[in-house]
Formats: C-alpha cells, structure tokens, sequence
C-alpha cells in the first residue's frame, strides 16, 4: 500500500473513530441538527430537546421540535393545497406553444417561490417540457410542510433526473 493511500485510510479511520467515539447516547448527531423523522422517535423513548441540550431556551425549543416535525413529513399536505389563490392552470396536452407554457411555467415559479419551493432547470428542455415536468412532478404530486415558508427551509426540486440529456451528461 502506498504512503497516501494508507495516510488516507488512517485519516479515514480516525474520522469514523472520532465520530463513533463522541456520538451523544441520546441519539442527537454531532453536528447538533435535529434527525429527520423525531417525531416518531421521540415517541419510542427519545428526550425532549430541553433534556438534551441543558438550558435550552424556549424559542430554539420551539423551533427545534418545528425542525423535527417539518423533516419527519407527518406533517406535509398537498403543494397545490397552500396557494392562496387557488391556481388555475390548463393541463399539459393543452398547451399548444412554448409562449403559453412560458407563461404558465413563470407564474407556476413564481407562485412556488412563495412557498419557498425552487425548481433547477436546465437549457435541454422547451418551455412545454419544463411545464409537463412542474404540472406532473411537483403539483400533482408534491407535498410539503405548511410552515416550511416561515421557517426559512428551502425545498429544491431539480429537473436533470428528467432530462435525457442532463442524464446522459451524468453517466458520462
């Protein structure tokens, strides 16, 4: 074995060791972020955050078991069920030009961009391509926290899984 590749294993070792070693045994990470799905953990015997974190005041408390909530999804409810107004959009096979879907996709982003949802969009796809995609993969299916706006947490949504070429840049 070479010099770098066994200092590299030993950084390596080290690492997961000092990890390992100093993880609390209450279950919350090193890195003091709060674990995604809490909530039902928290259920099954994990500490309330003012029992793990001595002197805690009340607002990081709050927004901590906000955290959980928000990652554990138990929460999330339909996107299209938090736009206020109700959007109303055409279907995708009834956009018949790329200057409608361009209209639609804007308002679409920017009604998103309200909720703190933003979408990743790449230069392969037309205007009506990029709108199936929105109206199929994020309104008709997607789901988020209704507090995910005021909480300052993005959700990201990228296209490139749904582009052919994007995936054939990747696998290249």
């Amino acid at each position: 074995m070479s010099n770098d590749n066994q200092r590299s294993e030993n950084i390596d070792s080290r690492g997961r060791d000092f990890l390992v070693s100093r993880a609390p045994a209450s279950g919350v990470p090193v890195s003091g972020a709060p674990v995604s799905g809490a909530p039902a953990a928290r259920a099954a015997g994990r500490l309330p955050w003012d029992q793990v974190i001595a002197g805690i005041d009340a607002k990081t408390k709050e927004t901590y078991e906000k955290w959980d909530e928000i990652y554990s999804g138990d929460a999330e409810v339909p996107i299209t069920s938090l736009f206020e107004p109700p959007l109303t959009l055409l279907l995708p096979a009834d956009v018949r030009n790329d200057e409608l879907a361009q209209q639609l996709l804007d308002e679409v982003l920017d009604r998103l961009d309200e909720l703190n949802i933003v979408v990743d969009l790449c230069d392969h796809l037309t205007p009506r391509a990029y709108y199936r995609y929105v109206f199929e993969e994020i309104l008709a299916d997607g789901h988020i926290h209704p507090d995910l706006p005021t909480m300052g947490i993005v959700e990201h949504y990228m296209v490139w899984y749904w582009c052919p070429k994007c995936q054939a840049e990747f696998n290249d």
